[in-house]
Formats: structure tokens, C-alpha cells, sequence
């Protein structure tokens, strides 16, 4: 069994798309599939194993996928450099592949056009953010060649099967974590000895993990971090042109608790996360509702697995992972007060926190990547029938 795991994105990035389709793709790998990736490079290497070497390292994967690369444009302003991608693909032979696995909607057309069977992964809840091509995917969805859509969550598949998509050709695989990521496992005083940002045991710290561009509910912590001086707060990640505009509010407004740390790669952010009393999603309704870019976070199943207590928002797609009161607290969204009522609860009953601590680092072994690749052999098995066996090896 070949699958082309095609990507429009250029590889490695800080973009979380690309971490989630790389760790997915070498999950698969892991699994028992052969694995093609499929990536453009503005760079010129010697090679693709130079490439392939870069890729692993920065991501931290096993490694276990080849890798294929084209000549592609340097990242342009709104993603331009996608659609010359996606040309550059056109041209490509895919008959060699059982399956095209992809985000890519040029690779999805194409694919369709030349009759080879396609799966399309998603995140958005695309009948709110992208109406037409909603519709233009479920239409599409009747083609023998469309397998199906793979959804990161049910908020974004129940979206697209409201709207005329067939249930069978729309599954739900979550997201996950990297095990391995996470060891050794550190006490929060040897975490915070590590980073070397001046904290001390009694400090009461507040961590976000992940992207900052606006959207992602920044400007909400930095109101939490105002209404609770007694807090240390640091928010980790991010790329510096996000960065910029955050260190220019931060010193406008003169806030002393907010560290603002710059992205640290895979293998060091677990120790920010073992620093932490409390991770945060940041408690707003925005990130969803409003620019509907991010649709349960893939943080949440690292959060999980650092086993410290979660404050996130109750809004449906989070629903889907953390439940109140057992492996998270989750306040009313957009409310400055409710959150900071609840947070500074939490610092005061000890017995919660080792509960919701507990219960995460359990709910955790649910969601690894290879959990995920699992899921993902029972999608292809169902979608191909008859078509093609798929042989993998055990887990």
C-alpha cells in the first residue's frame, strides 16, 4: 500500500498545519504503510536527504517516510505560493500511489480530474468560513475518486455534512501528541530551573503554548494577565513578525507578570508545559466564532499529556476532548471575569488540581499519533473495500 502525502505548504515550518500533515504522515509510516512525502522546496539541497534530515530533526520524527521534492517559490504574503504549488502538481504522476492523502485543494482537484483516489483532510468548519467551497466539496464528494474527507473534529464534520456531504465519506480522525516529546517527565521545580527564567517554586504560573498571530485570543490573556498581578504568566511560541507587535502592547501597557518566549521547538516545549501550575486555552469564543481559523487546538492533547491542570473555553469543539470538572475547568467564553474567577479558584483547592491533573494525563493515551494513524488505516480499509488489503504492522 503506496499513499502520496502531498503538501502545498513548504516543509519544515512553524506552521502547525505542517507539523500536524508531517507528524501524521510518519505515523503512518510507523504503521506499516509505505509513505511518500511530497513537499516544495525554495531552498536548494543536495538532495532530498538533506531535506528529509531536516524535516525529522525539526519535527522530531521516526523518519520512517521517503521523501520526493519540487521546485517551489519562496513564502509569499496570503499564501500566494500555494497556488504555484499546486500547479507545479499538476504535472506530476500520482498512478504509482493506492491513495493521495492531502490538504491541498489544487492536489484534490487535480487528483479527482486524473481519477486517482483522493483523500482530502480539513480543520475549518467550512460552511461558516468558506460558504461556495463547501458546497463545491460536497459536490465533489460524489466522484468514485473522492474517498472522503478526513475531519480533525466533529464541530467541522457534522459543518460540512449539514450542508449536503454523505456521513460515509466523512470521518473524524483527532489529532494527537508525540510520546516521546514529553520525556523525561520533570517536576515543576526541575522544569523551572531548566528554563532559567527566574522562577521559583512558589511562583504561581500560568503557560500558553502555541501560536500568537491575532485570532489565537492573545489580547484575552494579556486582560487575564491585567486582572491577576499575583500571577506569572508566559505564553510561548509563535513567529517573531507575531511576536513584534505582542513585546510592543506588552511594554505599552507595562504589564510586569507576561514572559513572551519565541517558539521552542518540539523536544524543548514540554518543559515550559511541565513549568506550568495551570495551561491555558485562551477563554474566548474569537479563535472559533469569529475567524473560525481555529477549530480544537491541537495543544489541547499536549496539554493532556504534561498531566498539569487546563483552564479552556466551553465552546463546542474543546466539548469534544476535555469535559468540565474531570480533565479541565472550562469557563464561559469572553468573560475577563469568570475566567480570572475561575483560575484563581483553582490555585486554592489543591484536590482539583491533582484530580484534573490525574484524569488528563490519563485521557491522554487516547490521542497519540499513532492512535491517530490507527483511525486512519480503518478510514483508507473502509473507503478502498475490495479495491486494495492494507498491510501494517501492529502497534
Amino acid at each position: 500500500m503506496r499513499i502520496g502525502f502531498v503538501s502545498t505548504f513548504e516543509l519544515p515550518s512553524a506552521e502547525t498545519n505542517t507539523e500536524q500533515f508531517a507528524r501524521t504522515a510518519d505515523a503512518l509510516a510507523e504503521a506499516g504503510l509505505t509513505i511518500e512525502l511530497i513537499v516544495p522546496s525554495s531552498r536548494r539541497v543536495a538532495g532530498t536527504s538533506l531535506l528529509h534530515s531536516d524535516i525529522t530533526s525539526y519535527y522530531g520524527l521516526k523518519g520512517s517516510f521517503s521523501l520526493r521534492s519540487f521546485p517551489g517559490p519562496r513564502p509569499m504574503a496570503l499564501e500566494i505560493e500555494r497556488v504555484f504549488n499546486a500547479l507545479s502538481l499538476i504535472f506530476f504522476r500520482f498512478d504509482s500511489f493506492d491513495i493521495v492523502h492531502t490538504r491541498s485543494r489544487g492536489t484534490l482537484f487535480t487528483s479527482i480530474l486524473k481519477r486517482q483516489p483522493v483523500v482530502f483532510e480539513m480543520y475549518r468548519a467550512l460552511p461558516k468560513t468558506e460558504p461556495l467551497f463547501s458546497r463545491l466539496l460536497c459536490w465533489l464528494l460524489r466522484s468514485s475518486s473522492f474517498l472522503g474527507v478526513i475531519c480533525h473534529s466533529e464541530y467541522a464534520a457534522r459543518s460540512l455534512i449539514a450542508v449536503g456531504a454523505s456521513e460515509d465519506k466523512v470521518k473524524i480522525a483527532y489529532n494527537g501528541y508525540e510520546p516521546q516529546l514529553m520525556h523525561p517527565r520533570l517536576q515543576k521545580a526541575k522544569a523551572r530551573q531548566k528554563l532559567g527564567l527566574g522562577l521559583v517554586s512558589e511562583d504561581r504560573v500560568v503557560v500558553y503554548a502555541g501560536n500568537v498571530q491575532p485570532g489565537k485570543g492573545i489580547s484575552f490573556l494579556f486582560n487575564m494577565a491585567e486582572q491577576t498581578p499575583q500571577l506569572k504568566w508566559i505564553i510561548v511560541g509563535g513567529q517573531e513578525k507575531h511576536l513584534i507587535p505582542l513585546h510592543r502592547k506588552l511594554a505599552e501597557s507595562q504589564l510586569k507578570n507576561i514572559s513572551l518566549i519565541e517558539r521552542k521547538s518540539p523536544a524543548t516545549l514540554a518543559e515550559y508545559l511541565y513549568a506550568a501550575d495551570v495551561l491555558i486555552i485562551p477563554p474566548t469564543s474569537a479563535p472559533l466564532e469569529r475567524y473560525g481559523r481555529t477549530v480544537l487546538p491541537m495543544k489541547t492533547f499536549l496539554y493532556l499529556a504534561a498531566g498539569r491542570p487546563i483552564i479552556a473555553p466551553n465552546t463546542p469543539d474543546v466539548k469534544e476532548v476535555l469535559t468540565d470538572g474531570e480533565t479541565a475547568l472550562l469557563t464561559d467564553p469572553d468573560s475577563i471575569e469568570g475566567a480570572c474567577d475561575t483560575l484563581l479558584s483553582l490555585f486554592q483547592d489543591r484536590q482539583l488540581q491533582n484530580r484534573l491533573s490525574r484524569n488528563s494525563k490519563s485521557l491522554a493515551e487516547r490521542y497519540t499519533w499513532d492512535c491517530r494513524a490507527q483511525q486512519i488505516l480503518q478510514l483508507y480499509a473502509g473507503w478502498l473495500g475490495d479495491r486494495k488489503p492494507i498491510p501494517v504492522r501492529s502497534l
